[in-house]
């Protein structure tokens, strides 16, 4: 949802619109730790402006069902500075008071396994920790992302523990073997979201956003949604570092743009195997940061 919420202000700005809330809806974001990505408004103000018609909000619904999905890979490699911009500021309030579990610098892995399993391809927390000591060696301290508590057991880190690493992870209930799978007809995921499960969640993304390291699947919205802030929050000069790496292409992530280049092209020249979001149809739009008319 943060990803379409972006898209629709990025997309409503370039009709001359503006993305609106209710003073209620202003305070639901706030209560759960976000920057609302509008404006409030009360509700004599909204149906003020809807009497002047919806034409731009027209222009931009048209368009929807047909290409925003396939655009995100357009605003992910990053082709619009009012998208990043209401994603970057949505999380900041976050970033600013979410206590770390590590002082110093460390790494983030992202294992996702459950009902991933059935649209994607997974990996192990050896997969990870693997492509962790052979690109940072020296990185010990690991902060630890994931649906499945059989990954947190002695059974699975201790090994590692062993040799020097240190484990930390938000200690609220999961799942062994993963999130269960809970998708409708239109492969939509209902997972848990009672207030316990939404705020681990976030807790979980906003340490993969400030990691100095991050190893995790592209293949999981979970971790592009870390792997994007992370990169957002970054200076021009720490971006330009090795700092990040996906082990479903087995590719460095750190250079945002050609990163989902040669991802696209990865999934193009595979044929897409398990890839559960399609990238677009034409790569040489997204190359050249074709966005929807506006």
């Amino acid at each position: 949802m943060m990803f379409e919420m972006a898209v629709l202000h990025d997309r409503l700005t370039n009709v001359g619109c503006a993305l609106s809330f209710t003073e209620p809806m202003i305070a639901e974001w706030n209560l759960w730790g976000f920057h609302p990505p509008g404006h409030s408004q009360t509700p004599q103000q909204i149906a003020d402006e809807q009497a002047g018609g919806f034409a731009g909000m027209n222009a931009v619904s048209g368009y929807w069902d047909q290409r925003s999905v396939y655009n995100l890979h357009t605003f992910w490699k990053g082709c619009s500075d009012d998208f990043d911009q209401v994603l970057f500021h949505m999380f900041l309030p976050r970033f600013n008071n979410e206590p770390r579990l590590f002082d110093g610098k460390y790494a983030a892995v992202h294992v996702r396994h459950g009902d991933k399993v059935y649209f994607g391809q997974t990996f192990t927390i050896h997969d990870l920790m693997g492509r962790l000591q052979a690109t940072w060696p020296g990185t010990t301290d690991v902060f630890v992302a994931t649906d499945d508590a059989t990954v947190l057991t002695r059974d699975s880190l201790g090994g590692y523990m062993d040799q020097g690493f240190t484990f930390r992870w938000y200690k609220h209930a999961r799942t062994p073997g993963g999130e269960p799978l809970s998708y409708d007809q239109s492969k939509v995921a209902h997972h848990d979201h009672s207030r316990e499960a939404v705020v681990s969640a976030m807790s979980d993304l906003n340490n993969l956003a400030l990691a100095t390291v991050l190893v995790g699947n592209w293949n999981s919205m979970f971790f592009k949604l870390g792997w994007l802030l992370n990169y957002l929050r970054r200076t021009p000069e720490e971006r330009q570092e090795q700092w990040c790496w996906d082990v479903f292409t087995d590719l460095p992530c750190n250079d945002r743009a050609s990163f989902v280049m040669e991802f696209c092209q990865t999934m193009r020249a595979r044929g897409n195997p398990k890839y559960d979001f399609n990238c677009p149809g034409n790569l040489q739009e997204m190359a050249q940061c074709v966005l929807p008319p506006r």
